[in-house]
């Protein structure tokens, strides 16, 4: 007992809680740990783990045995620091920690967090753990998670000890771990920092080789309680860090645009707009590898994720997370008066501004508007839009809205809407965006405005150039086209069948429903009982033919274009129709280079056809009787005209056969009808004579009609006693046989001069005299004739019946009217020609 009582120990009085205190405070670091159960034990594995009879009670024994024994917490900090070396303790020190005791509650807590948790144990035991993070994030992947484990360990501290050695520490540590550590250690800092220590804080955070990602630097930044000065300096340096990383432009975009004073809006505006690059432009930094960056692969605008997504969200965040920035911004907006000072980013807060509605959008289009006057405003807005898919797609009907506006504004070029409109078309490709840009569109062709209705139609005629196949999965809406095109004044009702042409030449399934459509309502039109409606279905079917049939489609577009003509010559058969007919497939092209030549030849043969059937006859045997015929109820008799081939030919133009016919089987119809078919002879021959030099580059298929005769009452009842002693009706007959056979000469002469040989020509200028002296012979004529008898209605060549196009004046009627007229004043002036002279 004396020996007891000089030793060291406990007196023997002492209770047994007192004793255990005291022997644990004068143990060693392994003699203390073992009394407070903890143990390094290893499972049938072999893997180490720590194992403590209660969480609780371990941290409360540890707590009372270093409280007041600094050597003794020294010594336990230096322990663990060894035991940590061995990387397999060191993950058993990081995990949570096993528990004896049945009656335990297990929180999961480690062996490092309860240690670190002591106060009398943290600022001596965080220094050298720390210490390990640049050897553990240099280590094999295995190992690389313990950095983040012991990291984790400081994020859930109750207590700092010493707050200025602890972020001297991380900050120390900083620039030799990896990004993901260096992510955990900037989301620390603003946890520990001490307020002497924020230049440092900040300095070391935005050095160029901190590892952390640019986002979790500004995340701490953010929550630093930064004074101006340091503001400005973190804005400085971000500034000039914009253009080097595409990837860090979104979050330094955010960061500035939130956190920057109100009064120093305007200039961080100004430089965001010279120094972000959009479009993937930013990625210049040097090679090599670099955790801060993105997969390489994902470095486009197209990407949902991509830089150009996170800059436009970031702009929209900020707009509607800061009440200020909307002002800021319609501010420089407005006082920009020059495209020099614009760029793309401008362009998309003009965009956002709208996105946020009233007042904003009001302004914000008002902006665009004025900058869309300029020359190069609407480059400006297509460059913003281009290439930006992914990033504007939650703006789509915004910009869409903002496109109508520049389609309705009457002050700017239609180009610039229709520029844009295609420019949308073109990028935003989804079903859902391409449906709503067909109903826009389908709203401005119904507006009854000239300029919207052209604007629209341009923007169709892009769309089906470039993606027939979206017009054509819209099938309804196709559909819809072809009943618009039939209530479209003439000029729109051609663009939109070019526009049906293009759809229908596209090898798609749907082309032949769509064909099917058409087919259909052209087929109605002609048969309609009204002239504009067969006038607007014989343009939509011509229209559709000419761009079915187009020189070096496909075999699938010219079949179509051959059924097509088919039908509109099958349906055209009366004399309006078949004269539009024959004008529309002249119309256009002199050369009718565009037309597939096999279509051209069928046309030829349809033609040729006719005139050998209709106009052309055998021309009366020499010295045999003369034919008779009857016109306006009385016999006349027949003699050919002007026969330049001397009866070579035996072929004549058979104008009186088909003179009497028409007036005596239709002698109770109008003027215009009983003619028709004579009517109709000019425009064949002149189509007829394009065909050919278009096909064969000459005339030689139909040179026997230049010098063929023409079949006309003999030149005795022209006689001024004989025309004035036959009836009425007659004499009307007499005078229309004349004007027929004028207008045929004409034709002749129209299409033979241009380019007839040398032998052709001494014909072709007999034609053109016998031209003047029948104008004679009528001038002389129509003073015999009945009062009320009147030329030119529906007797010259082209005319129409009673056809005439939406409220103007029929120009053809009129027009031929006017040719025929003229001439006959000036030959009034030089004397009347007899018949005999005139035959």
């Amino acid at each position: 007992m004396d020996v007891a009582r000089k030793s060291n120990g406990p007196p023997a009085n002492v209770e047994n809680v007192g004793n255990n205190a005291y022997r644990a405070a004068h143990a060693s670091p392994e003699e203390l740990l073992d009394r407070l159960g903890c143990k390094l034990v290893t499972d049938g594995l072999g893997t180490p783990a720590f194992e403590v009879p209660d969480v609780r009670s371990f941290r409360r024994g540890l707590d009372k045995a270093l409280a007041l024994n600094g050597t003794l917490a020294a010594a336990v900090a230096e322990h663990v620091e060894r035991l940590c070396k061995d990387a397999d303790v060191l993950t058993a020190a990081l995990s949570p920690l096993l528990l004896t005791r049945k009656d335990a509650v297990d929180n999961g807590d480690t062996l490092v967090r309860v240690m670190l948790s002591t106060l009398s144990l943290q600022p001596l035991l965080a220094p050298p753990l720390l210490q390990l993070l640049p050897q553990l994030c240099n280590s094999p992947a295995a190992h690389q998670d313990q950095s983040l484990l012991l990291l984790g360990q400081l994020k859930w501290l109750e207590r700092v000890a010493d707050a200025r050695l602890l972020a001297d520490c991380l900050l120390e540590v900083l620039p030799s771990v990896h990004a993901e550590a260096g992510a955990a250690i900037a989301g620390l800092i603003p946890e520990i920092i001490a307020p002497g220590q924020l230049q440092e804080a900040v300095a070391a955070l935005l050095e160029p080789s901190c590892p952390a990602p640019l986002a979790s630097v500004l995340g701490a930044l953010g929550m630093l309680g930064l004074n101006p000065d340091l503001h400005r300096t973190i804005g400085a340096s971000l500034l000039s860090r914009l253009g080097t990383d595409a990837s860090e432009q979104a979050p330094i975009l955010s960061f500035l645009l939130t956190s920057a004073a109100e009064d120093a809006l305007p200039d961080v505006l100004a430089r965001l707009a010279t120094s972000v690059r959009l479009g993937g432009q930013g990625q210049v930094g040097a090679g090599g590898p670099d955790r801060r960056r993105r997969s390489a692969g994902r470095c486009t605008s197209q990407a949902e994720d991509s830089p150009d997504c996170e800059v436009s969200r970031a702009m929209l965040q900020a707009l509607q997370w800061r009440a200020e920035l909307p002002v800021a911004v319609r501010k420089r907006l407005g006082a920009l008066d020059a495209m020099a000072g614009l760029s793309t980013l401008d362009a998309w807060w003009a965009i956002l501004l709208c996105a946020l509605g009233q007042p904003h959008r009001r302004l914000a289009e008002g902006v665009l508007l004025k900058f869309m006057a300029l020359p190069a405003g609407v480059e400006w807005l297509k460059g913003a839009v281009q290439g930006h898919k992914a990033a504007l797609a939650s703006t789509f009907p915004v910009l869409l809205s903002i496109v109508q506006a520049l389609m309705r504004c009457t002050s700017l070029s239609c180009t610039a809407g229709v520029d844009m409109m295609c420019t949308l078309c073109s990028e935003f490709d989804e079903e859902d965006q391409q449906e709503a840009l067909l109903v826009a569109l389908h709203a401005h062709l119904g507006s009854g405005q000239r300029a919207q209705c052209h604007a629209a139609l341009s923007t169709l005629q892009h769309v089906a150039s470039e993606r027939p196949r979206t017009l054509l999965r819209q099938a309804a809406y196709a559909r819809g086209l072809v009943r618009l095109a039939l209530d479209l004044p003439g000029p729109l009702q051609q663009r939109l069948a070019e526009v049906l042409g293009s759809l229908l030449a596209c090898e798609a399934p749907e082309s032949e429903a769509l064909l099917a459509s058409l087919t259909g309502a052209v087929q109605g039109g002609l048969a309609s009982i009204d002239p504009e409606e067969q006038a607007g279905s014989l343009t939509l079917g011509l229209a559709a033919v000419r761009r079915l049939g187009a020189r070096g489609g496909p075999a699938p577009a010219l079949a179509a274009a051959r059924r097509l003509l088919q039908l509109l010559v099958a349906e055209c058969r009366a004399p309006p129709a078949f004269s539009a007919l024959c004008r529309g497939l002249a119309a256009g092209d002199p050369g009718l280079g565009g037309i597939d030549p096999a279509l051209l030849a069928d046309v030829a043969d349809l033609l040729t056809g006719l005139m050998d059937g209709t106009y052309v006859v055998d021309a009366p045997a020499p010295g045999g009787a003369p034919p008779q015929a009857r016109l306006g109820g009385g016999p006349v008799t027949a003699a050919c005209w002007w026969d330049l081939d001397g009866g070579a030919s035996g072929i004549a133009v058979g104008i009186l056969p088909l003179l009497s016919r028409e007036l005596g089987c239709d002698a109770g119809r109008s003027h215009g009808t009983r003619t028709a078919r004579l009517v109709c002879a000019a425009p064949a021959l002149r189509l007829l004579a394009r065909l050919e030099t278009a096909l064969n580059g000459n005339l030689a298929a139909i040179d026997a009609l230049l010098g063929a005769p023409l079949l006309l009452p003999a030149p005795a009842h022209y006689a001024a006693s004989a025309f004035a002693a036959g009836a009425a009706p007659q004499r009307e007959g007499l005078l229309r046989g004349l004007l027929h056979a004028l207008t045929w000469l004409r034709a002749l002469v129209a299409a033979f001069a241009p380019a007839a040989p040398p032998p052709e020509r001494e014909k072709v200028l007999a034609r053109a005299e016998a031209c003047v002296r029948l104008e004679a012979l009528l001038g002389g004529l129509l003073p015999l004739a009945d009062p009320g008898f009147a030329l030119g209605e529906g007797d010259a060549a082209g005319a129409t019946s009673g056809s005439r196009k939406r409220g103007a004046p029929s120009g053809a009627r009129s027009g031929a009217r006017r040719a025929h007229r003229a001439p006959l004043r000036g030959v009034a002036a030089r004397g009347t020609a007899t018949p005999e002279a005139t035959a």
